[in-house]
């Protein structure tokens, strides 16, 4: 019973996130509500196994031991999946620059995985400047991923023209696979992430 309030205290922050990321383009928020952008929580993330933009297979449970930051993104994405993918490349160069690459994997998981093939993650990976060392991108078949994004309770729904309506959150996983922190839309600071992934990093 716990685990099933659990995702539904995560369903509710992803539709907080998806008007988040409404108000990034131009919607007001509503008047005397400041805009949420991080929430600390501690629970074990839900496993999964997906297919990498180079057709292996990642579990999350083979990231044991790293810091793991996770979102949702789709390769057609017209606005904010390139904001959420500028920001990636921005982390991953901060934690390069501290030498903690080996110690942190940036996961992006497709919320249109009948276009987003291996072959088109890997082509938008590149064009991204991901370092696939550090940043990999995942996907599989339709319903495998729909249960990922269920159990992280992230809402993707596919409108007209091919766009996506997806909650604007970022995942940051400690090293033994339990979320600590969930970043809503896109207004967070790569810097404060990285200060984030150097705390969760830092021994006992």
């Amino acid at each position: 019973m716990a685990h099933i309030r659990w995702l539904g205290g995560l369903a509710g922050l992803a539709l907080l996130a998806v008007g988040t990321g409404a108000a990034a383009h131009g919607s007001a928020a509503p008047r005397g509500r400041a805009p949420i952008e991080r929430q600390a929580i501690y629970h074990e993330a839900p496993r999964f196994t997906l297919i990498t933009q180079d057709g292996g297979r990642l579990a999350l449970d083979d990231l044991r031991g790293k810091a793991v930051l996770v979102n949702f993104i789709y390769t057609t994405c017209p606005d904010v999946c390139p904001v959420a993918t500028a920001k990636f490349r921005r982390v991953q160069a901060l934690v390069r620059a501290r030498g903690l690459a080996g110690q942190v994997a940036l996961i992006s998981i497709s919320t249109d995985p009948d276009v987003d093939t291996p072959e088109v993650l890997k082509a938008y990976g590149r064009r991204s400047g991901a370092d696939f060392a550090v940043w990999t991108f995942l996907t599989g078949p339709a319903d495998a991923v729909s249960r990922v994004w269920e159990r992280f309770g992230v809402v993707a729904v596919a409108r007209a023209r091919g766009d996506v309506n997806h909650s604007s959150m970022t995942f940051l996983l400690d090293r033994t696979g339990r979320f600590r922190l969930i970043y809503l839309g896109y207004g967070w600071r790569e810097e404060d992430v990285e200060t984030d992934i150097v705390r969760l990093l830092a021994p006992g």
